[in-house]
Parts: structure tokens; C-alpha cells; sequence
């Protein structure tokens, strides 16, 4: 067992590292997932692996291995699979917009090839994420909503290449197929063998994409974010490190809705108590700047109840193990309560001018995370909530715009992008990949810009007189993408086949060997 790291033991272990500012505040920088399988059990049939609710008796496991998923080298599969596709699901709520078509696919492999050993896709939906997630995580079904179309069983036979993935084709929601209320869908992939021959089942490559754009909604849909535990580093043994109790999640990686880089960090389970969940790191302090700590915080079930903690504490040595004065300490608490999906700035009142810390050599930044929305007040209520984390800066500064949509290709006429940065703000930006200054073009936080080809978008917000720093996002136009027929591929257990002739889909799979 892993015991709780100490700011001694970093301080022994890491002397070259607390010589470096800041590290790594977009999350830019992360250790890739271990080559091997790693086993995720279940608890009365429920566990859960980074972004992902696993509901099955016997658990399942992520594999790495050097190209073995459909897109990089981790893959998804059961433990075991029963004959049955109500014993193995994994499962994922996400917001989604009724009034833009959705679009869902996956990639799929298994270790024997036969028409008895299927897949299934299954897509429930919901009027918002709260409502999602008490029925996720108590593999319940009381919320969701009913609908021609929904809570379809979209089966595939796997009577395919043994070990090949194969990717399937889109299953596809019209905007008028969605009623108003449908604001959140439960994704389901399951598996079942009825062959005697023991196969497996892998899932890559899971995608969710709404209208003309590429953005995929799926968190980890790919498995490669990286498990977290207490006394992990984030990249290669520096600059931040966890510390949380025996048996809470936490993990980091890739997503569309990213503020600064393509990455996030995120508490997964939290307790009441903000001693529970830290993100920690030691830096130097100069002497040459003011000190006044800001973060990016999210939540897609935010709550007055969910709180941010900041600390800032300093030290007279270089590595974070002498404490100073502790008058000279920043702490504040923040309420994470914003809308859905809403990232929110929380920047602390009081800084630390370079002139207050002579003496100084170093501090240490902990963002801390609790969850006392129960109605005990002091333990989780009756689901986990997700805090994400992006955008860590240490330096007062201005923070930087954020595009809305990020980076993403677009196949549609035209993509109007929203420009969001500090309120108060003037944000200039540029169209030509140049960076931009104050006389370059400018609008208010919350207007947009329009776009109609490959566009490298780089913005400043100006606040006071004080510039921050830029902020890019490129934009792909790319050709449009086959959308075929929608409805399911097949609403029973029987043959995938049917769907073969009646749509001579020859080119259902496209695969991808190793």
C-alpha cells in the first residue's frame, strides 16, 4: 500500500524540482498510462474507472499495450461476459444540446469470431445531469425520460475478424427525433457471449458528436486518462502531486472542453472534509513578483455545496519543509455552483507583494476539494460529484480568453465561435496565426466571431491597462461526413444481417489490423 506522501520525502527525493517556477499549470504535461492491464473491481456490482461508471459483478480492466487500442494503445474490456447483456454496462452521462443531431459510434474487438458474441449500444436520456447521475451510480433507470427512440437496444454481431477492431457505424439522432427535455444522455456499451468459447470484448474509440461538429463529448473515450492516487505525480516524479485518502479517485487527461491545452485534472469522489483531496506543489519564490493564486474550476453537477479550497503557504527554505510566519499565508474558499458544464475563475482577494516575502524561498500551492451537498452535511450525497480543474496560475495576471467551441474541425458552411475572458475585459485577436496586441481587432467577453475555413483564432484580454497572456485555438475545416440513415441497427437479439441487405451497408466496418 501506497502511504501518504510528506513534504520531507519530496523535498529528499525531488531537490531539482522545486529549482522550477510553476509547473505545468494547463496540465499539459502527463505521464502516459503503465503498458499492462489494470483491473477495476466493483463494489455490489458498481466500480468505476476515470470518467467511466462500471456496472457488472466482476469488474473490468483497461489494457495498454504498444498499438493495441483502435486509437492508441489502451482498450476497454470486461472480465467476463455473461449470456446475458444486462450483466456487463459501461456507462457515461453527458450534456447534450436536443436542438443539434447527435451522432454516436464506437470501435470493437473480440477474441473469437461468432454471430454468438455481440455488442450493444444503448442510449438513455435525461432532462439534466443530476437526474443522470443518481440513476448511473445506483444502476438504476427511475429518471429517465420516454420517447419514441429512446432507450433503444442497438445490437452488433461479432462475427468479425478475430482481434481486429472494427469501427461501427454511426447511430444517428435526428434534432427532431429529441424532444426539449432531452438534455443529458446515459451512454451504455455492453457485451454478451453465448458461443461456450469464452471470448473477450474490447470498446475503443467511443465518440458522441453533435451537428456539424467534431468535438467529441465522450470524456476518455479513448482510455488513456491516468489514474491518480495519494502520492502520484502528474509527470515524471515533479511538479504536482497528489494526497487523498485510501479509496478516492482522481485522474487527468484529455477533453474537448479544456480551458488552456487539451487537458484537465479531476477529483472524482470527494469527502467533507478538504484534507481529503489536495493537489499539491512546491515552487521557488524570487522575490521578483506579486503572489496572488487563480484556477479554473467546472463541475457538470455543480452545487453551493462543492468547494474549492486555494492555499497558498510559504516557506523559508527551498523545498517547502520549514513553514514561515503563518500571518503570511493566502487561503480562500470558493463555492463551485455555477451552471452545468460552467468553468468559473476563482482568483483570491489578498495577494502577497515581492516586498512582504524576504526570507522567503519557496511555497506551497494545494488546491483542495470537498463535497458537503448531502443532506448529513458532511459526507457525499447520493451520487459523486466531479470537480475538473484547468488553468492554474500563481503570478496575478490577467487570465487569458477561452474559445467556446475549443480546437475542433468543422465540416458545416460557417462555425460562429464565442470569445469569453474576465469580466470588464477587452479581448483583441487575430485570424492569421500572428500574435495579437491592442490595436489588433477586438470585442466584449461573450461575442462572437464567424468563421468559414481553416482559421488559427490567438486572443489577449486586456483588463486595467494589464495584458494577459495569449490564447490560440485552430479551427479544421474538413469535408463532410457520411451520415447514414438513422434508427437503430438492430432493435432485438437477432441478425445484424437484416441491416446488411436492407441498407447494403458493405462498408459497415472499417478495419484496422495489428
Amino acid at each position: 500500500m501506497k502511504a501518504s506522501i510528506t513534504m520531507a520525502a519530496v523535498a529528499a527525493l525531488l531537490l531539482p524540482w522545486t529549482a522550477q517556477a510553476l509547473d505545468n499549470g494547463d496540465f499539459s504535461d502527463l505521464d502516459q498510462r503503465g503498458i499492462g492491464d489494470i483491473d477495476y473491481a466493483t463494489d455490489g456490482g458498481i466500480g468505476f474507472l476515470p470518467s467511466w461508471t462500471l456496472l457488472t459483478p466482476t469488474g473490468g480492466l483497461i489494457r495498454t499495450g504498444a498499438g493495441f487500442g483502435a486509437q492508441g494503445d489502451s482498450a476497454f474490456g470486461f472480465n467476463t461476459l455473461d449470456d446475458g447483456f444486462g450483466s456487463n454496462k459501461l456507462e457515461q452521462c453527458l450534456p447534450i444540446d436536443p436542438d443539434q443531431s447527435l451522432s454516436l459510434r464506437y470501435a470493437v474487438r473480440t477474441s473469437v469470431s461468432s454471430s454468438d458474441v455481440r455488442s450493444r449500444l444503448n442510449p438513455n436520456f435525461y432532462p439534466d445531469m443530476v437526474a443522470c447521475e443518481e440513476n448511473l451510480q445506483a444502476d438504476a433507470n427511475s429518471n429517465r425520460l420516454s420517447f419514441a427512440r429512446s432507450n433503444e437496444d442497438i445490437d452488433l454481431q461479432l462475427s468479425i475478424d478475430a482481434n481486429t477492431w472494427v469501427d461501427t457505424t454511426p447511430v444517428v439522432f435526428a434534432a427532431s427525433d429529441l424532444p426539449e427535455e432531452a438534455r443529458v444522455l446515459r451512454i451504455s456499451l455492453r457485451a454478451r457471449d453465448r458461443s461456450g468459447q469464452n471470448a473477450g470484448v474490447f470498446f475503443d474509440n467511443v465518440r458522441a458528436t453533435q451537428g456539424e461538429s467534431q468535438a467529441n463529448l465522450i470524456r476518455n473515450g479513448s482510455f488513456e486518462h491516468l489514474d491518480v492516487v495519494d502520492g502520484d505525480f502528474l509527470n515524471a516524479g515533479s511538479g504536482w502531486y497528489v494526497e487523498r485518502d485510501a479509496g478516492l479517485r482522481a485522474a487527468a487527461g484529455a477533453v474537448s472542453f479544456a480551458q488552456s491545452g487539451n487537458n484537465v485534472f479531476y477529483f472524482e469522489s470527494l469527502t467533507g472534509n478538504f484534507g481529503a483531496s489536495r493537489l499539491d506543489q512546491c515552487v521557488p519564490v524570487t522575490g521578483d513578483d506579486t503572489l496572488r493564486p487563480s484556477v479554473r474550476a467546472m463541475s457538470l453537477t455543480p452545487d453551493d455545496d462543492l468547494n474549492l479550497r486555494v492555499n497558498l503557504a510559504f516557506f523559508t527554505d527551498n523545498a517547502c519543509t520549514d513553514a514561515a510566519d503563518s500571518a503570511l499565508n493566502l487561503e480562500q474558499d470558493f463555492s463551485v455552483n455555477g451552471d452545468s458544464g460552467q468553468w468559473l475563475t476563482f482568483t483570491t482577494n489578498d495577494s502577497r507583494e515581492a516586498a512582504a516575502l524576504a526570507g522567503i524561498g519557496s511555497a506551497r500551492l494545494s488546491l483542495r476539494a470537498r463535497d458537503r451537498s448531502s443532506p448529513e452535511g458532511n459526507v457525499p450525497g447520493p451520487f459523486a460529484r466531479t470537480l475538473y480543474l484547468d488553468d492554474v496560475n500563481l503570478v496575478a495576471t490577467v487570465p487569458a480568453p477561452t474559445f467556446n467551441p475549443p480546437s475542433q474541425e468543422f465540416s458545416s458552411a460557417q462555425l460562429v465561435i464565442t470569445l469569453n475572458g474576465p469580466e470588464g475585459s477587452t479581448l483583441f485577436y487575430t485570424l492569421d496565426g500572428s500574435n495579437p496586441d491592442q490595436t489588433s481587432l477586438s470585442l466584449l467577453p461573450g461575442d462572437t466571431i464567424t468563421l468559414t475555413d481553416t482559421t488559427e483564432v490567438r486572443a489577449i484580454a486586456v483588463l486595467d491597462d494589464a495584458e494577459s497572456a495569449v490564447r490560440s485555438a485552430t479551427y479544421t475545416r474538413v469535408e463532410a461526413p457520411f451520415v447514414p440513415p438513422t434508427g437503430p441497427l438492430n432493435r432485438s437479439t437477432g441478425s445484424i444481417g437484416f441491416v446488411f441487405g436492407l441498407f447494403g451497408m458493405v462498408l459497415l466496418f472499417r478495419r484496422k489490423k495489428h
